[in-house]
């Protein structure tokens, strides 16, 4: 993972990605602002290649990183499971006529989800300064997908990961209570 580092804006990352936005009015793109995100380095602010992403996941997976007793802490759910969905995703998906999806579990850093085929996958999304990123470690079949975008756009990176385990695991299929 040596691409993986601190976000620090006034230093110089060779291939930094820069994000943009959409112009409300024109519809056209704009830079997004750049921001510090040393507030958040305990929890995020960290920028890395999606190479380096998968790199992560396969070494979890291997128990070359972790023991097996940290990973089962890392991937044990944080809430109680009568949580709702957030308001807001559910607004998303009645407007999109999609079934509102249950509630993923929260676990230490990463969303567990059903892969709609009796296991589980762990995912973690997020945005900044204009830039999407999306990891989801499909662990039981070995395939990890790391994904960018450099504008925020009507695009499901999740969606997208899982579309992408579903071609890489062929008939058998990985889905999402979503995609049901």
């Amino acid at each position: 993972m040596l691409d993986t580092q601190f976000d620090v804006p006034a230093r110089i990352v060779p291939r930094r990605g820069r994000g943009y936005e959409r112009d409300r009015k024109s519809g056209g793109l704009l830079n997004a602002q750049q921001e510090n995100v040393s507030y958040k380095y305990a929890g995020g602010g960290i920028i890395s290649t999606d190479e380096d992403m998968v790199h992560l996941g396969h070494a979890l997976n291997s128990g070359r990183l972790l023991k097996a007793q940290t990973l089962r802490e890392l991937y044990r759910p944080q809430l109680a499971a009568d949580i709702q969905y957030p308001p807001a995703a559910r607004q998303r998906a009645e407007e999109a006529k999609r079934p509102v999806p249950k509630p993923p579990r929260q676990a230490l850093i990463v969303r567990i989800n059903d892969d709609g085929r009796g296991g589980v996958y762990s995912q973690h999304g997020g945005s900044v300064k204009g830039s999407l990123s999306q990891y989801s470690n499909f662990s039981r079949d070995g395939i990890v997908v790391a994904l960018h975008a450099n504008a925020w756009v009507d695009i499901d990176l999740q969606e997208a990961a899982e579309t992408l385990a579903k071609l890489a695991l062929g008939d058998a299929g990985a889905t999402n209570e979503k995609a049901k």
